[in-house]
Order: structure tokens, then C-alpha cells, then sequence
């Protein structure tokens, strides 16, 4: 496989806005340090507010690497996690079937692993709640869902309202034509 040329946007969010910076730094520096992994240019962007949540700040950084090869990128890309990811160079990939398949279980293998931490996730979660409801205490996803129930049957009131009047609407329509 040949050498692959990329450009990355990592995202970062939290507080206070010094700290997403040098993290955004830290976490750069690590991916310099990957073993077939090469910085070419990075530049990380001013922290700013977050207009819905006053403490909250975000951050991105625009980094060029350059990998020894396709699945060195993806591997990046499942360690980093960047928000976009565009390969520049080389203009066409040629890959042998046993690169594609060390790729693909490489894929399956990792979402296997994702898919197990977030069942343990919630299996925890889960008795979390049940420890919480035992003590008399409602969690904030118990307090969450009720909320969005209560807004739920408020606009489907709401809905039908609307089409109750134009329900009415239409009534009064067809008896204005039938009157004709």
C-alpha cells in the first residue's frame, strides 16, 4: 500500500477554554508520535462560546498528515476521531483482498468493542436507576423522559387543535359552496 495524504478537523468541546486548547495541543501531539504518522500542518482555532450554553467553549483544529498507508489513516481515524476527514493524495487507492479484509475485521472488531461498552453503558445505567428509584430519587434521564413525554402530549394536543380547526374550516367551506 502506498503513502496517504489527509486533512482532518478534530473537534473539541468543554471548559474553560484554555483547557480545550492544550488538549486539542496534547492530542495532536500524541497522533505525532504514531508510529507511520507524519504532521505536515496544523492549525488550531480560538476557543469560543457555545451560544446555547454560556460555560461551554469549542475548539477545532485543521491538522495534514501523512500515513504510510489507507489503513493507517483508518486507524487514526478510530483513535482521534476526527469530525471530517478528506484524503488528498494519492488520487486513486488500489488495494489487495487481504488488505481489504484486514481493514474490514479491523472495522468489525472495533464496532464489536463499541457495541459492548455501550450495552455494559447501559446495563449500568439501568441499575443505576433501579438503586436511585429504591432510595426515592428520580435520575436526570427518569426527569428527562418525563419532560419530553409531557411536551409530547402537548403538541400532539396541539396538533389536534389544528386539525380540529381546520377541520371546521372545511366544514364551513363546503357548506358556503353547497349554499351556492
Amino acid at each position: 500500500m502506498e503513502q496517504v495524504k489527509a486533512g482532518l478537523i478534530i473537534e473539541v468541546l468543554g471548559r474553560p477554554p484554555e483547557h480545550i486548547v492544550e488538549s486539542l495541543n496534547q492530542l495532536i501531539e500524541n497522533m505525532s508520535k504514531e508510529n507511520g504518522v507524519s504532521i505536515m500542518h496544523k492549525k488550531i482555532h480560538e476557543a469560543k462560546k457555545i451560544p446555547e450554553n454560556e460555560t461551554l467553549f469549542t475548539t477545532f483544529a485543521e491538522i495534514e498528515i501523512e500515513v504510510r498507508d489507507i489503513y493507517k489513516l483508518i486507524e487514526i481515524i478510530f483513535i482521534y476521531m476526527p469530525s471530517s476527514v478528506e484524503v488528498f493524495d494519492p488520487s486513486e487507492i488500489k488495494l489487495k483482498l487481504d488488505d481489504v479484509n484486514m481493514i474490514i475485521n479491523s472495522l468489525a472488531a472495533r464496532l464489536h468493542k463499541y457495541d459492548a461498552i455501550a450495552k455494559r453503558l447501559n446495563m449500568e445505567r439501568i441499575i443505576l436507576e433501579k438503586q436511585l428509584q429504591e432510595k426515592g430519587i428520580k435520575s436526570a434521564v427518569a426527569k428527562l423522559e418525563e419532560k419530553e413525554a409531557r411536551q409530547g402530549k402537548k403538541q400532539i394536543k396541539q396538533e389536534k387543535g389544528k386539525q380540529k380547526k381546520q377541520g371546521k374550516s372545511k366544514q364551513k367551506q363546503t357548506r358556503k359552496t353547497k349554499k351556492k
